[in-house]
């Protein structure tokens, strides 16, 4: 299942017309057998939503919250490396030194 913005911010902003209705999802999908991928472009737009409009706490949650999805998502793909400085990375057993 593909997590879009719209869905996303919905979960982090308590005055959305959607929110309770996100969260119980949210929950749901966390909880279920459910593929769950986003796209850069997404966690840009997100992003940018959630410091312009709930400021940089709902920015750090993101990281915790919603971010984790890349992870299975590159383990879908079958992929074992990331070019990436993120501790975060290493942690979840992928290899980020290069040269490897």
């Amino acid at each position: 299942m593909l997590l879009d913005s719209s869905a996303l911010y919905a979960v982090f902003d308590r005055d959305d017309e959607n929110h309770e209705a996100a969260g119980r999802s949210w929950e749901a999908l966390l909880s279920a057998d459910t593929r769950l991928i986003t796209h850069n472009y997404i966690v840009l737009e997100l992003t940018a939503l959630l410091q312009h409009r709930l400021k940089m706490d709902a920015v750090r949650d993101l990281g915790v919250e919603i971010l984790p999805v890349c992870v299975e998502m590159m383990r879908c793909n079958g992929c074992d490396r990331a070019f990436a400085f993120d501790p975060h990375f290493d942690q979840q057993g992928f290899q980020t030194q290069w040269p490897p």
